[in-house]
């Protein structure tokens, strides 16, 4: 058996960014962002005021990709 536990930083920010996303869309900030951004994936960006991070946080929602039905 393992048990595992995750403090710090990072961890409250991924908290925090699960709240401000909908259901399907997968929230970056833009450390990650800058990562992914070669990829040339759709986002929206967007200023949101998060806890512990002060005002005007910026958050990059990618943009849902659904199956052809």
């Amino acid at each position: 058996r393992l048990d595992f536990t995750v403090l710090g930083p990072a961890v409250n920010r991924a908290a925090r960014m699960e709240k401000l996303a909908g259901p399907g869309e997968i929230c970056l900030d833009e450390t990650t962002f800058k990562l992914v951004s070669p990829l040339d994936v759709p986002v929206h960006q967007e200023r949101a005021d998060v806890k512990g991070e002060g005002s005007g946080f910026s958050v990059y929602k990618l943009t849902p990709i659904r199956k052809p039905s």
